[in-house]
């Protein structure tokens, strides 16, 4: 018998029924909350009331974000049946206090659930079998799903079903395996209410898709829609993120085809996890921006593996070298609020970190003055030769506040706040952190080549999938 139905056992029979109302509302609650510990259990004022619950378990602001939890002592009691019926419109879950046994179920029990398809009855066995799971995961997704909108009798023996294919649900789509992804969407649709099975098995079509199978064999609904609005991607990315590493760029790929900047901003921060850098290193050429800022930090710790990560911090997209953080975005209004008081590089300096970029204009600065540079021969900055004669020119006391530069685009470096931004139209994000890197971090030739490296695709795009 596991700790919670020995918690419960002994307050039953033990204590005044105050304390004993108390402690085992503590103990089921103990229970939900290990499901998913983002769930807020909420004790109500009464025990095994007829009509107003023990607890109320709420996962989000709005009305709807919450289940009602009554406590009975037995789920084969006949009565629990007019329960059920009394109790049905607002979804509940009925939580015996006794094992369940869903063999001895009440025949009358047995009918109203399958009346009443948004109600559930459980007990400690069965949400213990649901605890433990990675928060945020897709794993999680499911197994909080039957807390949220479980439904029908749900004993310890489905629980546990359904914890296996919730751990084996992703690598069952991503495989395009036919009979576990049939299993895993016959237990969803068994012990789910409608909304919350159609809304995995859409997912679950996705990944079906992106893994490289064919809608046509999918083994579920195919007409359960796709995932369209914001809000789902944004949620599905999250659930990606979290689950187990998947190490396949064509997967990344496909499964990129949805994904823009907006999406990955809309996630708020997120740590350098595995498949994240999966996810952007497959779809950097779908990820358009206009601006770039630059900051420095403390040397790190190289990794074996690489020296660049990527992270999402304060909803912007940034790429991690030893020494420095690009920060992108397409709006620049997010870098309205950028010190204006970095240092001015020379243009020696400049000389050094533009080589190879075309130079189309050089703004400079002193105590006296303020110029701009803009050379009536096409490519007349190109060469470092020709910077030099400027800055013979020029007081060698000057810095230089911007430099604009074409490298496909035509992008403008502001030293001052060490802010890129582009003067046309969006770019690739790889054409931008080329530049933004070489021009506004100290990095050296070796750092920048591995970037080169680190940013260009793996494999033709053509072969990952049909854009």
């Amino acid at each position: 018998m596991n700790t919670s139905q020995q918690s419960i056992d002994q307050a039953l029979l033990h204590g005044h029924p105050r304390d004993v109302a108390e402690s085992v509302k503590e103990s089921v609650a103990k229970a939900i909350a290990g499901v998913n510990r983002d769930l807020e259990i909420r004790k109500t004022d009464y025990f095994n009331h007829t009509y107003f619950p023990d607890l109320v378990t709420w996962w989000g602001p709005n009305d709807a974000d919450h289940r009602e939890v009554f406590l009975r002592f037995d789920s084969t009691d006949g009565h629990l049946a007019l329960d059920i019926e009394r109790l049905s419109r607002d979804h509940p879950m009925f939580y015996s206090l006794q094992p369940i046994r869903g063999k001895e179920a009440s025949p009358d029990v047995s009918r109203a659930l399958s009346k009443h398809r948004q109600v559930m009855v459980t007990g400690t066995d069965a949400i213990n079998e649901l605890a433990g799971s990675k928060s945020g995961s897709f794993e999680s997704l499911v197994l909080t799903s039957v807390v949220k909108a479980g439904r029908g009798l749900v004993d310890q023996e489905q629980a546990a079903q359904a914890r296996a294919d919730a751990q084996d649900c992703v690598e069952a789509a991503l495989t395009c395996d036919e009979p576990r992804t049939r299993t895993v969407v016959t237990t969803t649709r068994s012990i789910l209410a409608d909304s919350a099975s159609q809304q995995i098995e859409k997912y679950l079509q996705l990944l079906w898709l992106a893994g490289g199978g064919q809608l046509e064999s999918y083994p579920g609904d195919r007409d359960v829609g796709v995932v369209e609005e914001t809000r789902d991607v944004e949620d599905l990315i999250r659930l990606m993120l979290r689950s187990n590493v998947v190490d396949d760029a064509r997967f990344w790929r496909r499964f990129g085809a949805m994904v823009t900047l907006s999406a990955l901003e809309g996630l708020g921060s997120v740590e350098p996890l595995p498949n994240l850098q999966h996810l952007v290193n497959a779809n950097t050429s779908r990820l358009f921006v206009s601006y770039a800022a630059a900051s420095e930090h403390e040397p790190r710790l190289i990794s074996a593996h690489s020296p660049f990560y990527w992270l999402i911090v304060d909803s912007r997209l940034c790429l991690e070298g030893s020494e420095w953080r690009i920060t992108f975005a397409d709006d620049g209004r997010h870098f309205i609020g950028v010190k204006k008081h970095r240092r001015l590089l020379t243009i020696d300096e400049v000389s050094h970190r533009a080589s190879g970029f075309e130079i189309e204009a050089v703004e400079l600065e002193d105590e006296t003055f303020l110029i701009t540079v803009e050379p009536k021969i096409p490519n007349w900055l190109e060469s470092n030769r020709k910077l030099d004669v400027l800055n013979r020119i020029v007081d060698h006391l000057a810095r230089v506040r911007s430099v604009t530069v074409r490298s496909g685009a035509k992008i403008t470096i502001e030293f001052n706040r060490r802010v890129a931004s582009i003067q046309e139209d969006k770019i690739a994000l790889p054409e931008l952190a080329e530049v933004a890197v070489a021009l506004m971090t100290a990095s050296n030739e070796t750092e920048r080549t591995a970037l080169l490296e680190y940013l260009s695709p793996k494999m033709d795009d053509d072969s990952l999938i049909e854009e």
